[in-house]
């Protein structure tokens, strides 16, 4: 298994997480995942459905602005 994994939603990519003794510790890659910063999951699965829980949440806030 990798010590690393990039962690994507919809939204494209939210964050990255870091083997760190028994679990993965999330770091954000964009401001509307910086709730998850420094959160502990015991995989990278587990950190996927959190990013896109934590996406799902936040609904129409969360979309681009790109035409």
């Amino acid at each position: 298994m990798a010590d690393n994994y990039i962690i994507e939603t919809s939204q494209g990519a939210a964050g990255l997480v870091v083997r760190s003794g028994r679990g993965f510790m999330f770091f954000s890659a964009k401001k509307e995942f910086d709730v998850l910063e420094g959160q502990l999951f015991t995989s990278p699965a587990r950190a996927v459905k959190a990013a896109i829980g934590h996406e799902t949440r936040r609904g129409a806030r969360f979309t681009t602005s790109a035409k």
